[in-house]
């Protein structure tokens, strides 16, 4: 008994050590940043201010750098903060499907950039938005090694829209896709999945000048980046809110709302504590 109260103390003692020093970390440094092997030194070198500037502002909105091949979403949670695409929002919609959301973060961007694909005479519609998990499981079985396996979509936290022309699908070399490739970027979107030409994730307009100039356009890096120093970041009250899930009956996972009352759960909780931000990229559809 007097070994294991022992080892307990030891233990402690450690844990405690450990987290004084984690709050005593201060903001991230040159040096830091620097020693990351992926990163445009000379960029970091020449701007450090605006760098630091563009990492904070990420630990603002960890919720569209959510990384669901780490932390999946479980068949009773559906994200915070969704709000319906409605007709009135002058967005055009196929009818494969009704009743699209997406993050309340992502929509004016959508709007702006469909504005502007139809200044150019292109029109654009929504295919698809967020998913929740039944649809995902669905979609998963119908299309196996090419779907992701529910619980991992991005479309399962409402930041990725697929897109097609207003005349059908979105050929990789058609005029609306060379247009997207060319200009979603400065709209807040990229694309994340290899060989789908109509799938694209908002990151926003920080995230997008981030991996544009600070890591040579490598989404990945710039991900793994932001995961190694999330202690110097710190995520605000509204960050861990708007991060959080909402609970939601698992036989109706897309039953939740924006009217909804957010309500962090206890595996939502300790997701949030152990990852802080946790992100990545390379997802399937």
């Amino acid at each position: 008994m007097k070994k294991l109260l022992t080892a307990f103390l030891i233990v402690f003692a450690y844990s405690l050590a450990a987290a004084q020093q984690r709050q005593a970390s201060g903001p991230l440094t040159i040096d830091e940043a620097l020693q990351f092997p992926r990163i445009n030194r000379s960029a970091v070198e020449s701007n450090f201010s605006r760098f630091s500037e563009l990492i904070s502002q990420a630990a603002k909105e960890p919720d569209i750098f959510y990384n669901v091949a780490v932390y999946p979403v479980t068949a009773n949670e559906t994200p915070s903060c969704l709000i319906p695409i409605e007709p009135s929002d002058s967005l055009p919609s196929v009818t494969i499907k009704r009743n699209l959301q997406v993050k309340d973060v992502v929509k004016e961007p959508l709007k702006e950039m469909f504005r502007a694909a139809e200044s150019q005479g292109l029109k654009l519609a929504i295919r698809d938005a967020y998913r929740c998990y039944r649809e995902q499981c669905c979609l998963s079985r119908k299309l196996p090694g090419t779907a992701s396996k529910a619980g991992h979509s991005e479309h399962g936290i409402g930041c990725a829209v697929d897109i097609n022309s207003c005349r059908g699908n979105l050929p990789p070399n058609g005029p609306e896709a060379k247009w997207l490739y060319a200009n979603s970027e400065s709209f807040g979107f990229v694309r994340t999945v290899s060989g789908e030409s109509w799938h694209f994730r908002y990151i926003g307009s920080e995230g997008v000048e981030l991996y544009r100039k600070y890591f040579n356009n490598n989404l990945q890096a710039m991900l793994e980046f932001i995961d190694k120093y999330k202690d110097q970041l710190q995520l605000t009250a509204e960050a861990r809110e708007r991060l959080a899930f909402v609970k939601t009956p698992a036989q109706n996972p897309s039953g939740f709302f924006a009217n909804s009352a957010p309500k962090t759960s206890g595996a939502t909780a300790k997701k949030i504590q152990k990852s802080g931000i946790k992100i990545s990229s390379g997802f399937k559809n």
